[in-house]
């Protein structure tokens, strides 16, 4: 055979056999390419779980608001802050704010302090929002909204979770999640570098496509080939994640380069050795020796090859360990779903899976709610880092417990914990459990060598017997959780029926005070308070009444104190009682002076001491005119920062009455470094104390006073006997039904001009 066949012959070898390791090399090709695919569809998968899981969570713990808001429509502020408190603090604030709409208009806010200026707004009015708070009220449905700019202020998306009341619409809760970390959280950012992301949806009302976030800004074509989708449905709302690599789907993997590499360098070898075998062929009559060594050399070749085979087995091993791996993925995603990320506990999420698993197959169980008492003091003072480790720390307590064989602890947000115990478990065994428990509370705890004293407050709920639903469960253990802690924290209750019927009393209560503020029902009655020594009048003490109300200031001043009204409440009577004493100095009448009632929560306002300048200066009323009388609670919290806003109300001008002294927590030393300058002795002490056998006592605590410098007013007196007894007993000055009951303003003034004629 000529030197040119020869040449033609080993061409064709090495096409034919190079094609056999290209197509082989095509194949590892097109895997790298579908792996590439998989991993980015597994990297939307994370994101688009992450995305369910940031928003899917808080919509399920919301569902607990919404529960109650159906069962009473009359909660006002304050108890919509308590249960949108859990839903705000376990969001690792993604959540901006949780607002609850009635029909369109925001009512209620949480947090208020940064949000308190949307409350009234109807939504309605807002051409960004209008369709879809119309389309989940005429719908009935949960929808999310595209990100819209807030009224109050950025761009958020919106969740809205319509709310019934007996099968007709109410109204809606909405969470407003922070537009930017709702993205960062996602984990949408951390695939830009590689890839261009478009996260869109298309709104069903107007179907149109509208994009959240995207990086490929002016480079849209990209997405038309070779682009991976992930769907995300949830509630009414259609998102799409699209993503291509930034350098598209041209990877080549190592071992395709190494099949190139060897497919050329053995195919090179075999033509070279086809030529050699034609050639040895040719001159085997001639040389057997040149036979032999290329015999030898396709010997080699084979050993290359077997070489190849094994480094192909070597890839499919690594091929098999990224598949284990991309498993063990998805198992790291599903404990996400179902544990709280800092503690390691069940979440709320599980726990009402649980619970639903529980009520449905007729099972018997108790929910112990745990709140830990005063546990913002621990952010406020050492910051949330230390407060996370002592929410670590009582989680270990709650898992370590061995009082019972079965029972599963949850984390539900904030500082909130739940014990699961299942089985009809009796009163008396649940009540040496809690002993124990408050007693593992108890005992001192050392968190990085600091010294802790942990208490908690719990509300105990039965099922079936208090509830049947996973909502209305939380939502009781809540309302006794809350009542234990006005009870005096570290405490427990178990949910009782009268628990709903207070509360609802209440909120009639608040409801009516909320009206007289609105409206300005308030007035005030005015009491005398004469000389001891010669009948005469001396000043009045101001009352709050309601205009056509039966309740008395007795029922309504506490609800108003813990609603927070009495600050409101409170600066009114004050500005009245301003006013009604210039209009007697314009009369000129000179016994104008007024005493008024102050609460405790007043003196805790750090705006109280600036208000009584303002309107002293406004009304340009005398200092000396004007009175406030406190009680002995002021003692009782905050005591420094308490006396200390009394000595710079006595800097004023103002002077300042002791009032019902003999009822509460009477402690004649605290008579020495209060800044008061007059007690009024309560109509329970007098009573008491001022028969023939007892005067003494009155007596004693008078020159007591007296020592200290301090004027004694004594309160309730009904008779002429006790007058002049108490005469007798050197006081200063009377009040009571014997001398005038309340009366109006106008009556008042009559009084005091009656009072000069006797001059």
């Amino acid at each position: 055979m000529s030197k040119y066949k020869r040449i033609v012959v080993s061409i064709i070898v090495f096409i034919l056999m190079f094609s056999l390791f290209a197509f082989t090399a095509y194949i590892e090709y097109k895997r790298t390419i579908e792996s590439d695919i998989q991993t980015l569809k597994d990297k939307l998968n994370v994101t688009r779980t992450n995305l369910e899981s940031n928003i899917s969570s808080k919509i399920v713990a919301v569902n607990g608001l919404k529960t109650y808001v159906e069962l009473d429509k009359t909660f006002n502020q304050e108890e919509y802050e308590n249960f949108a408190k859990a839903v705000y603090e376990s969001s690792n604030d993604i959540v901006r704010n949780i607002t609850f709409i009635t029909d369109t208009t925001i009512t209620h806010v949480y947090p208020y302090e940064q949000s308190a200026n949307i409350i009234g707004l109807d939504l309605a009015d807002q051409p960004e929002q209008k369709d879809l708070i119309l389309y989940a009220k005429e719908n009935n449905k949960t929808i999310i909204t595209s990100p819209v700019d807030l009224v109050e202020g950025g761009v958020g998306i919106i969740v809205r979770v319509p709310v019934l009341s007996h099968g007709e619409y109410y109204g809606q809760v909405a969470l407003v999640f922070d537009y930017n970390k709702t993205i960062e959280y996602s984990g949408l950012r951390t695939l830009q570098d590689d890839y261009f992301i478009k996260l869109k949806t298309t709104d069903n009302i107007k179907s149109k496509e509208s994009i959240i976030w995207s990086n490929a800004h002016g480079k849209d074509y990209v997405f038309d080939y070779n682009m991976v989708s992930a769907n995300i449905n949830m509630y009414n709302a259609n998102l799409v994640l699209e993503a291509v690599p930034k350098h598209g789907f041209n990877r080549k993997s190592t071992l395709f380069n190494f099949i190139m590499l060897i497919g050329a360098m053995l195919s090179l070898l075999a033509a070279i050795t086809v030529y050699r075998l034609m050639k040895v062929t040719d001159k085997l009559k001639v040389n057997k020796e040149e036979l032999q060594k290329s015999y030898k050399d396709a010997l080699d070749a084979n050993m290359n090859l077997e070489l190849t085979v094994s480094q192909l087995k070597d890839s499919e091993e690594r091929l098999k360990a990224q598949y284990d791996e991309i498993k063990n993925q998805e198992e790291y995603i599903r404990f996400l779903a179902e544990r709280d990320f800092l503690t390691d506990l069940y979440n709320r999420r599980k726990l009402s899976m649980n619970l639903e698993e529980g009520i449905k197959s007729g099972k018997n169980g108790t929910i112990i709610l745990i709140d830990i008492d005063d546990f913002k003091n621990i952010n406020d003072t050492l910051g949330h880092y230390y407060g996370d480790k002592v929410l670590k720390y009582v989680s270990r307590l709650v898992s370590s417990i061995t009082f019972f064989e079965e029972y599963t602890p949850y984390r539900i947000g904030g500082d909130e914990f739940v014990l699961h115990i299942p089985g009809d478990i009796s009163k008396d065994r649940m009540k040496t459990f809690i002993s124990y428990l408050f007693e593992t509370f108890g005992k001192t705890h050392y968190i990085d060598n600091i010294k802790n004293t942990i208490t908690a407050s719990l509300g105990v709920v039965r099922y079936p017997e208090d509830a049947n639903s996973v909502d209305e469960i939380i939502m009781k253990a809540d309302l006794a959780m809350y009542n234990a802690k006005k009870q005096g924290k570290n405490r427990y209750c178990y949910f009782e029926q009268s628990m709903i019927e207070s509360f609802d009393w209440k909120i009639s209560i608040e409801k009516e005070l909320r009206e007289a503020v609105e409206n300005n029902l308030f007035y005030l009655m005015y009491q005398p308070i004469v000389d001891a020594m010669t009948g005469r009048f001396k000043y009045f003490e101001a009352l709050i009444r309601i205009k056509d109300s039966n309740i008395p200031p007795n029922i309504f001043i506490p609800v108003a104190e813990e609603t927070g009204l009495i600050l409101k409440i409170g600066r009114w009577v004050m500005e009245e009682a301003m006013a009604q004493i210039k209009i007697w100095e314009n009369m000129g009448l000179e016994n104008r002076k007024i005493s008024v009632n102050v609460s405790p929560m007043q003196i805790q306002d750090y705006e109280l001491i600036s208000f009584l300048r303002d309107e002293l200066i406004k009304n340009n009323v005398d200092p000396a005119d004007f009175e406030i009388e406190i009680t002995e609670s002021v003692l009782l919290e905050n005591r420094e920062h308490n006396i200390k806003v009394l000595e710079n109300i006595k800097e004023l001008g103002i002077k300042i009455a002791l009032d019902d002294f003999g009822t509460g927590y009477s402690s004649l030393s605290y008579l020495t470094y209060i800044p008061v300058d007059k007690i009024k002795l309560d109509k329970s002490l007098k009573d008491r104390f001022l028969s023939l056998d007892n005067s003494q006592v009155i007596k004693g605590l008078i020159s007591l006073c007296h020592g200290l410098d301090l004027k004694v007013v004594v309160e309730g007196v009904e008779t002429l006997d006790e007058s002049e007894n108490l005469k007798i007993q050197n006081v200063d000055y009377l009040q009571g039904y014997y001398f005038s009951k309340p009366m109006k303003k106008e009556d008042a003034t009559l009084y005091i001009e009656n009072d000069i004629k006797k001059d």
